[in-house]
């Protein structure tokens, strides 16, 4: 055998059954996974591979703390499959060619996602958002939310503290109580 069989041979040995790292496109995103579309060598998408559902996106997360930021469709990516094996693709690298839609951080129980409408803030069951026209503050038993319409509290029951000035309308809905008024 000549070295260009020889050549050829070990190719086959090493690429049949095995995939390589591979150029593809996300097509959408769910939570902490991407299905991708395999790229050609020219930037097209290769019908001869099939769509890859749920291939699991790279992020800095554990279970405690992290960041980790989620691309949007159209997204170039790398995939790579765990031992060469076609059916257990998984994402390596996202390229910045489209920007991503929000980076998360986590540490312990709590949450800073930033995205293109706004910021949330997670802390157990409390919750902090803000966007451009309005902040809203949820609490358990507690509803604050500031517009351009104006202020909106939504409580079980409400204690005041101090002084108390209110300019503008009050409007109530169920029993209002008041103590120690001059």
């Amino acid at each position: 055998m000549d070295n260009v069989g020889v050549l050829k041979k070990f190719v086959g040995l090493v690429t049949d059954g095995y995939a390589s790292p591979k150029l593809a496109r996300i097509i959408r995103v769910d939570g902490a996974c991407a299905d991708v579309k395999i790229l050609r060598n020219d930037g097209s998408v290769d019908d001869d591979y099939p769509e890859l559902p749920k291939c699991p996106l790279p992020s800095r997360l554990t279970e405690n703390s992290g960041y980790f930021g989620a691309p949007i469709p159209g997204a170039l990516c790398l995939v790579v499959f765990s031992c060469g094996d076609l059916s257990k693709p998984y994402i390596v690298a996202v390229y910045s060619e489209v920007s991503s839609d929000g980076v998360l951080l986590r540490s312990g129980g709590k949450e800073l996602h930033l995205a293109s409408d706004g910021i949330t803030i997670k802390s157990g069951t409390n919750v902090v958002t803000v966007a451009d026209e309005s902040l809203t503050i949820q609490a358990p038993l507690a509803t604050i939310e500031i517009n351009n319409a104006g202020v909106t509290l939504t409580a079980l029951s409400l204690i005041l503290n101090g002084e108390i000035l209110i300019n503008g309308n009050v409007n109530c809905s169920g029993a209002v109580h008041a103590a120690n008024i001059p």
